[in-house]
């Protein structure tokens, strides 16, 4: 997937879906029952349209040693950063709602995994 089409997704279904196999289908794979109890799980979950979930994201990624800022002003900017890459910024228009900040955290995750397998 490239940026362009991580950028151009819309909040919801696609884009959460995106989110659990990019993070942590590894972790589950190989054990069906685990696997079964976390897709169980997983259909109350929505990093992409609530913060509680977009948290764990953050959670995961910190997991993973990436550096996260997010600022918020007039209006959304995330920025995650690898040692070993440049910083990776997703930003939206001024004014944009808090509300899409879940969203924002999602593509910039997605963006950062694209950009440290490169």
């Amino acid at each position: 997937m490239t940026k362009e089409e991580v950028l151009a997704m819309e909040a919801g279904e696609k884009l959460d879906s995106l989110v659990l196999k990019t993070f942590w289908w590894d972790l589950v794979k190989h054990d069906v029952e685990r696997a079964t109890e976390f897709f169980m799980e997983w259909c109350k979950f929505h990093p992409s349209t609530n913060i509680s979930a977009a948290w764990q994201v953050l959670k995961k990624l910190r997991e993973e040693y990436w550096c996260i800022e997010i600022k918020i002003a007039d209006g959304c900017s995330v920025v995650m950063e690898l040692l070993r890459t440049p910083p990776i910024r997703v930003e939206v228009n001024a004014g944009t709602p808090f509300e899409r900040l879940p969203e924002i955290i999602c593509k910039a995750a997605l963006l950062a995994k694209l950009e440290a397998e490169k």
